[in-house]
């Protein structure tokens, strides 16, 4: 438990400095940040074989790596990027970044209740991001009050999803399979532990070393231009990373991530083929409406790509979640009928929590939810719309991560765009406009914040046969301490460098985020009748390819493809997923399954070179770029 917190602390730290001072690579960024891999593996492989050989009966069990692990998987999805940059971005955003060109002061401010932000009257703001005037103190107290209720929203959501992820467990990793790519890696690094080797036996192959030198060797090569630019960088792309079809036509982006190909091998075929083809497919769809004049304007703000697409994508991760939950009828009747009526023909006994506890975890966190939603300044229908798009999306991403592997990935849409859309801007009053603004706190990207991490936790936690309710409330634990500690911590460099310095959007063009409400409040619209159709449109699709998968067992195409085909993700990861499902079919169909796990740990050590990699120019940066350091996660 020691080590769980220390590497929770270790992460926040690394993954802070990195994306606020050092401008190096974002630790703290996907679904399995690559900080995550880095100290973790330097616990389980580098602590753990000096203990076998200084002490062996001291080394680590798998048990107490597990713990490690998952402690660290949830505290990890908390600083920099993934979290922290937009949560104080908003929170401490309206108020020092309200001038009269922006008008912020009449359509705005009197709209946000006050225990959201902390007050600037006595200049607490202005000096977190100015840094704060010599023999002044850090105005603590300005920040209790709103990071005690923003602190409680956290809390509930984290029980809100371990509870959910109790209850699907079992529908999804002993009924229906889910393969978990993202667990996979940790099972290895966690694999022999207590057995006399100092290392797994995956790493005692050659292809497992194969695998490792090529991005370890691309990495450590491009140190040496970081000091000698004349020497060539070797980047991974087709051409100049970029190509068009035609002029009316989106670009296909070529960048290679070998992270991506090393974990999306462990996918099934039959996703990484719709993957693609979805995306190849929005891509000639976009094309095509321009030639013939139909487009449906901009997108919207942090909604990238165009806009007819994204919302059949939404109308289609809509009609996902609700057949992945018809699917699972009979496990979810189950539940209730244990939460409710505990029968004893029901056995919960191994889950992470018990179905009752779970079934009042999601009902009563969710109350809570829609209540401190409310009181922003949320209107009863804007809560209801508001909280159900974000928990589709978080729980579709979820699923989409669960079955691809992917590490970086994005839903179609955010919540904050899809409820004015839908409802009206005109008809939305100020109060819930500017609260939807404020929710950019806690539902940005909406990147299912740690819930993927819950996910392959409840997958990692199921061998278990005792204290696993007791890891899983440890988990909850270690979200709210990676969420305050990081906060503090980031409050602290904000005071001390001035946050307007930090070399992240979020603080030195704070303004971005609330402007969009502002917008909406000086130029009101009705609902989009266009994007609405788009969206049934999406709904009718996803229905249909999950209809023919059901019915027809050779039916090449995965809904999933479709719900992400075109997010700025997938466009930038594309040819990477074309490129290990060929590999994987090529495999598959000459050797079968044996060459498959031949091939296995090849993959798994282009994911740790590429860790690997990282580690070696991320300290290169502390030590001799600190300021101008080297990130390279979109190329390699």
């Amino acid at each position: 438990m020691v080590l769980g917190f220390a590497l929770i602390t270790t992460i926040s730290v690394v993954a802070t400095q990195s994306s606020y001072l050092l401008r190096s690579y974002r630790m703290a960024f996907g679904e399995m940040p690559i900080s995550l891999l880095l100290f973790f593996g330097v616990i389980a492989l580098g602590g753990n074989a000096a203990l076998k050989l200084v002490s062996p009966r001291h080394a680590f069990s798998a048990g107490e790596l597990l713990v490690i692990f998952v402690m660290g998987s949830v505290g990890a999805l908390v600083p920099g990027i993934a979290m922290m940059n937009t949560f104080l971005g908003t929170v401490a955003s309206p108020f020092y970044h309200a001038t009269p060109q922006n008008a912020w002061r009449e359509y705005l401010l009197e709209y946000i209740p006050v225990w959201l932000t902390p007050s600037d009257e006595t200049g607490a703001v202005t000096w977190f991001y100015n840094s704060l005037p010599s023999g002044e103190r850090i105005p603590w107290n300005a920040w209790v009050v709103p990071l005690f209720w923003w602190s409680s929203v956290v809390f509930a959501l984290v029980v809100v999803m371990t509870s959910a992820m109790a209850i699907l467990r079992k529908q999804w990793v002993e009924n229906e399979r889910i393969v978990f790519p993202l667990a996979e890696v940790p099972q290895e690094l966690m694999a022999d532990a207590e057995g006399p080797g100092f290392v797994p036996r995956l790493m005692r192959g050659k292809m497992f070393w194969v695998g490792f030198a090529i991005p370890f060797g691309i990495i450590v090569w491009n140190v040496v231009t970081y000091f000698n630019p004349s020497v060539p960088r070797i980047t991974l792309k087709l051409g100049t990373g970029k190509f068009k079809l035609g002029h009316e036509f989106p670009e296909f982006w070529t960048p290679i991530h070998l992270v991506i190909i090393g974990f999306a091998f462990l996918a099934n075929t039959q996703v990484l083929l719709s993957v693609w083809l979805f995306h190849v497919l929005a891509v000639l769809q976009v094309g095509v409406s321009t030639k013939v004049g139909f487009n449906l304007g901009e997108s919207d703000p942090f909604v990238m790509g165009d806009a007819a697409v994204v919302w059949q994508m939404t109308g289609g991760m809509i009609a996902f979640v609700m057949l992945m939950m018809w699917r699972a009828r009979r496990h979810l009747k189950r539940v209730a009928w244990k939460a409710i009526f505990d029968s004893p023909e029901v056995d919960d006994s191994e889950e992470m929590m018990s179905y009752r506890a779970a079934v009042l975890g999601v009902l009563v966190g969710s109350g809570y939810l829609m209540l401190m939603m409310h009181k922003a300044g949320m209107s009863a229908l804007t809560v209801g719309v508001f909280f159900f798009i974000a928990a589709t999306m978080f729980i579709g991403i979820v699923r989409v991560v669960s079955e691809t592997g992917f590490v970086y990935i994005r839903p179609p849409i955010v919540p904050q765009t899809f409820v004015p859309r839908l409802l009206g801007s005109a008809y939305m009053a100020p109060s819930s406009l500017a609260a939807v603004g404020m929710s950019y706190a806690m539902v940005f990207d909406n990147r299912a914040f740690c819930m993927t991490a819950i996910a392959n936790a409840g997958k990692l936690m199921t061998p278990l046969r005792k204290h696993k309710r007791a890891l899983t409330w440890l988990m909850v634990g270690s979200v709210m301490f990676a969420f305050l500690f990081t906060c503090l911590y980031a409050i602290y460099l904000g005071y001390k460098h001035g946050a307007a310095n930090f070399q992240v959007w979020n603080f030195g063009g704070g303004d971005r985020i609330l402007n969009t409400v502002v917008t909406k409040m000086r130029n009101p619209s009705t609902p989009d009748v266009r994007r609405i159709g788009m969206l049934g449109i999406g709904v009718g699709v996803v229905t249909a390819l999950s209809g023919l998968a059901w019915r027809f067992p050779w039916w090449p195409l995965h809904p999933i493809g479709f719900v992400i085909a075109n997010t700025q993700t997938t466009r930038r990861t594309a040819l990477s997923v074309f490129i290990v499902w060929l590999v994987k079919t090529v495999v598959l169909r000459l050797g079968g399954i044996q060459a498959y796990r031949r091939a296995r740990p090849f993959f798994i050590g282009l994911i740790a070179g590429y860790v690997a990699g990282v580690g070696i120019s991320f300290v290169v940066d502390v030590i001799w770029f600190p300021g101008s350091g080297h990130d390279f996660w979109y190329a390699l």
